[in-house]
Formats: structure tokens, C-alpha cells, sequence
């Protein structure tokens, strides 16, 4: 912290750090320049990531690594990535993934905020904008803060291995 700062100055930048992303409200888009295809035969997606940068251009000549990875989406996370379009939010994408597998999709927030953290953190998304609600209105029962320690269900289930195989 600066030593010029007043203390309602510093106290007001720390109630910033503290609040909280509603992954809910937030509106996914995929990458422009990822590549996707759906296999014909079962219906699953594959992310074609392009390794680029100096390291992988080393790896590429001396150790033969390819030029670009594939990440298998699962039936799930293939159901959902067609459908993050730009428009949709988060828990408009939960509805749809609800209304498709009805109790297979549970523990249905917590996947499904664990997967777009997942391919958020790997550039395949990211997030256009957040709704703006009046205050009376916000899901605050479903802030990143709880679902940071909901990631492994009572029987020790790891919810990253949901959406993304191979």
C-alpha cells in the first residue's frame, strides 16, 4: 500500500479484494481463434489448441511435440461448449444443462462453475461481461467463495475431472 493513502482509501480498496465473482451472472465466450470439431460417431467435442511461443517451438524440433494438443470434452462439457455463444450467462447454461440430464447433471453448480474456472484458466473462454442486478437481486448464496472449498463432494469426487478427458 502507498503511504499517502487515507485510511478510508485503504479500508475501501480491501473491501474490493473481498468481494466476490458470481460465476451465475457472468457471460462466457469461447476464444476466437480455438478450433473445435465434433466427432461423428459419439457426438464429443475436441478443442484443437495451437502450441505457439519459443518454448514450444524448441519442444516442437528437438523432442518432436506436436504442433497442436487435443482436449477431449466429455458428454457434458460437449453438450455445453456449442452452446456458450456470448449471449447466454452461466446459469442460463445450467438451466439447459439441467433441462438435458436432469439428476446426472448433479451436483449441477459446482460442476459447472468448476468448468468454466477450468477453461477460463486455459484461454479456450472467457468472460464477455457480468449482469448488473439491483442489490436485492444477486445470487449471493453462489459466489465464488463457497464454491472454492465445494470442489470435492462428500465422497471425494474431484469435479475437474467432469468435463475435460484426455
Amino acid at each position: 500500500m502507498p503511504a499517502g493513502l487515507l485510511h478510508e482509501e485503504k479500508e475501501e480498496l480491501m473491501s474490493k479484494k473481498k468481494q466476490s465473482i458470481n460465476y451465475l451472472d457472468l457471460i462466457p465466450q469461447r476464444a476466437e481463434t480455438l478450433r473445435w470439431h465434433t466427432d461423428e460417431a459419439t457426438g464429443l467435442i475436441t478443442l484443437e489448441v495451437e502450441n505457439t511461443g519459443v518454448f514450444n517451438t524448441i519442444a516442437q524440433k528437438v523432442f518432436h511435440k506436436p504442433r497442436t494438443t487435443q482436449v477431449h470434452l466429455d458428454e457434458t462439457g460437449s453438450y455445453l461448449w456449442p452452446l456458450i455463444d456470448g449471449q447466454k450467462t452461466v446459469a442460463q447454461l445450467a438451466d439447459c444443462m439441467k433441462q438435458q440430464f436432469g439428476e446426472k447433471a448433479e451436483p449441477l453448480y459446482p460442476r459447472i462453475i468448476k468448468y468454466f474456472q477450468i477453461v477460463e484458466s486455459y484461454h479456450f473462454i472467457k468472460f464477455a461481461k457480468q449482469i448488473h442486478k439491483p442489490h436485492g437481486q444477486q445470487n449471493t448464496y453462489l459466489t465464488f467463495h463457497l464454491f472454492r472449498t465445494a470442489f470435492y463432494s462428500s465422497s471425494g469426487d474431484d469435479y475437474r475431472s467432469y468435463f475435460l478427458t484426455g
